[in-house]
Order: C-alpha cells, then sequence, then structure tokens
C-alpha cells in the first residue's frame, strides 16, 4: 500500500503517526506445523522522498527507503506510532509492507511544524519560521517593531523551538516613543 504524494515544503522534520493494530501469531500449530509458518507479527513502514508529486510508484520496484518495522500490539489493541524524519525534498511517499501479517491500519497522520508570524503582546513580529528538526538546531531570528510609534531598546531577537513555539528572553520588547502609551496592542497618544 502506498500514500499519495506528501507535500512537506521547506519542513526540517515531519512526524509520521500510524494508529495500528497487529495480531499476535497464534502460538499453536497444525500437526504438520506448516499452517502459521508464513504468520509475520510485525510489518513494514517506508518513504520514497522526491520533489516530482506526478510520479506514480510502485512500491515493489522502486527504491524506498526502510523506516521502521512496526512490531504486534499489546492485548490486541489498537497502537500509536510516531516516527521522527528529516525530509530531503520537497515531499515524500510512504509505503507500507506486510509480508504475512493480520493488520489493520487505522490512521496515517503527517505533521510538520513552524512559528507563526506572530504580533506579541511586547508589539514585536517575528516572521512565519520553519521549525528546526530538535531544539540542538535552532538559529536566532530576528523581530522587528510593527506598532507605529513604538521603539527597541534590545536587540529583537527570538528562537523558533521544534514544537512550533517562539521563545524569547523577556528583554525583547517594544516600547511606546514618549507621549504615546500602550493600549490594546497599539501605542496611542
Amino acid at each position: 500500500m502506498r500514500t499519495q504524494f506528501i507535500s512537506v515544503a521547506d519542513a526540517k522534520r515531519a512526524d509520521i503517526s500510524v494508529t495500528y493494530r497487529v495480531k499476535p501469531c497464534p502460538k499453536n500449530s497444525s500437526p504438520q506445523g506448516s499452517v502459521f509458518k508464513f504468520c509475520k507479527e510485525k510489518f513494514g513502514l517506508f518513504v520514497y522522498h522526491t520533489n516530482n508529486s506526478g510520479i506514480k510508484l510502485d512500491p515493489t520496484k522502486t527504491t524506498f527507503e526502510p523506516l521502521v518495522e512496526l512490531p504486534v500490539t499489546v492485548d490486541r489493541k489498537k497502537e500509536t506510532h510516531v516516527i521522527a524524519i528529516r525530509p530531503k525534498a520537497k515531499g515524500f511517499y510512504l509505503a507500507f509492507l506486510d509480508k504475512g501479517a493480520c493488520v489493520a491500519i487505522y490512521n496515517v497522520r503527517v505533521t510538520y511544524n513552524y512559528c507563526n508570524k506572530n504580533v506579541f503582546n511586547t508589539l514585536v513580529q517575528f516572521p512565519r519560521t520553519v521549525a528546526p528538526f530538535d531544539d540542538t538546531d535552532v538559529t536566532p531570528t530576528e523581530g522587528k517593531c510593527v506598532v507605529v510609534n513604538s521603539v527597541n531598546e534590545t536587540q529583537l531577537i527570538g528562537y523558533c523551538d521544534r514544537t512550533g513555539v517562539w521563545n524569547a528572553s523577556s528583554d525583547v520588547k517594544c516600547l511606546c516613543e514618549p507621549g504615546f502609551g500602550y493600549k490594546e496592542t497599539s501605542c496611542q497618544g
């Protein structure tokens, strides 16, 4: 089974969440010992990175990169497994390979994070920024004062974390110019 093209644009990390169930193989076998010989207790998840959304891929004939083997679920209950990948192109295809497991896939969700273009109550705006793969990969981003009659006294630097949340120190703010007061997200005279 293969997905349609999944576009991730400039994302540096994509989280693939798979909700599934795999039944365990029966413990007892037939007198001949061959009935359950081919029963498997896991299935594979693969990825194919590409910039082209219009290609027809056959997972059995195209080199998909293995991501993970998803194991049997405990007590025959649904499980959700999350895999983080570093996209190598503008998008990718996912493929699932089953070689004899009794599998039910309930949900597959692909997400990526970014920090919104945002005006904080400090009158500072940071641009929409793609979140890093992890928090060791954050880069400083410069913000700006966006309200008329406001100025900054410090460098306006923020950091977009991997969850898509802006982080900045408490001194990163714009202040109203003399003669203006802060009221409802603006400087009014």
